[in-house]
């Protein structure tokens, strides 16, 4: 009878543990994992946030690598708004266009709200990650009603290692709409990522945090090259009511990115923080392309592009695919590792390009419309 009951109890304890979500990190550095951003952060593909794509944004595949605690407020499918490749390939459900009329809908009710993990919130600059709070829109799906700043809740998480790439929505406006008076002035963004370093520093319990600076979103897939000598979007008129953007205005968005770079690289410094420059990674990617590499370091025959439907963007041009995101996610793990000196493994952007239904059925809503 009592060998019936160990053996009952070994396999309720087994039963247990197989379906338990939680993971104790093998090293203390990343026991607790915190991830602060805007929509690359936050998984938006396409122009929406949902679930079933925010499950392989780079801060899920980091936490699932540092072997740590991820818990994300997940939008349930199809989102805050409506996915470009989802509408072509009708993949929504007439009833589910209930979740973007209403902006979206939190999956756990705020059930979580206490444990999160990633703080990307779409549209957001530093200055919001400082002060706003959940009150409407996305800060409040992500935030919950009335809850505080993002970083405030990041903080009370006590992390031991958090992860910041903020910045690109600073000049990403300008982009969109072809304005460079649309830009975050320089001063501005320098109080304000220094006012949100100086403010995670100082959190007792962080032992390590990895800080991205901005690549150059003059360079993205939205832009294509224009007869006049500039850029234009890649639907015309889809944004800008100029659909030219000319090169004096990109000439100043850029300089204003290397400007915020050199400061993200003070702030760095600083701090004595990680630099990870995705600035040089995605300039890499412009000039050379990139091979997918495997798990286990050893590259693929597979060969992605920063162009449109080259691989690295979804169907808006701007935010990352799920195979960009497991790229860029490795871009993080190797300067984590060179800089902490740590061993996590890498990503394997081959089995992300499988789970890439833009990669693997692609479709070109320039033909569509």
């Amino acid at each position: 009878m009592r060998s019936i009951f160990r053996l009952t109890l070994a396999l309720f304890t087994f039963i247990c543990l197989s379906f338990s979500t939680t993971v104790h990190s093998a090293d203390p550095l990343f026991s607790t994992y915190v991830a602060l951003g805007d929509s690359l952060t936050q998984g938006n593909q396409g122009g929406s946030v949902e679930e079933t794509r925010q499950s392989l944004a780079y801060p899920a595949l980091l936490a699932q690598l540092m072997g740590t605690d991820y818990n994300q407020a997940t939008l349930t499918f199809p989102g805050n708004k409506v996915n470009i490749e989802d509408f072509i390939k009708g993949n929504i459900k007439w009833w589910q266009y209930y979740y973007v009329l209403i902006g979206g809908h939190r999956k756990d009710r705020f059930q979580t709200q206490e444990n999160l993990s990633n703080f990307g919130i779409t549209g957001a600059e530093a200055s919001d990650l400082l002060a706003n709070s959940g009150d409407t829109g996305m800060y409040k799906l992500v935030l919950g009603k009335g809850g505080k700043p993002a970083v405030d809740q990041a903080t009370d998480r006590s992390p031991t290692f958090a992860t910041v790439w903020i910045g690109s929505n600073s000049v990403l406006k300008s982009v969109i709409f072809g304005d460079e008076r649309l830009m975050t002035p320089i001063e501005t963004f320098r109080t304000n990522i220094q006012q949100l370093a100086d403010k995670l520093a100082a959190t007792e319990s962080l032992q390590g945090v990895a800080i991205a600076n901005i690549p150059n979103v003059t360079e993205i897939a939205l832009l294509m090259n224009s007869e006049a000598g500039g850029k234009q979007h890649q639907w015309a008129g889809m944004f800008a009511d100029n659909e030219d953007i000319s090169e004096n205005t990109l000439t100043t968005i850029h300089n204003q990115v290397l400007a915020m770079n050199v400061i993200i690289e003070e702030v760095a410094a600083q701090h004595g923080w990680a630099l990870v420059d995705l600035y040089s990674e995605f300039e890499n990617i412009i000039e050379n392309d990139h091979v997918l590499t495997r798990a286990d370091g050893s590259l693929s025959d597979q060969i992605i592009t920063r162009d449109y439907l080259g691989g690295l963007f979804s169907l808006d041009g701007m935010h990352l695919s799920t195979t960009g995101q497991a790229i860029f996610a490795n871009f993080f793990i190797n300067n984590i590792n060179d800089f902490f000196n740590t061993d996590l493994a890498n990503v394997d952007e081959t089995v992300a390009a499988s789970q890439d239904t833009l990669m693997q059925t692609p479709v070109d809503p320039r033909s569509f419309f």
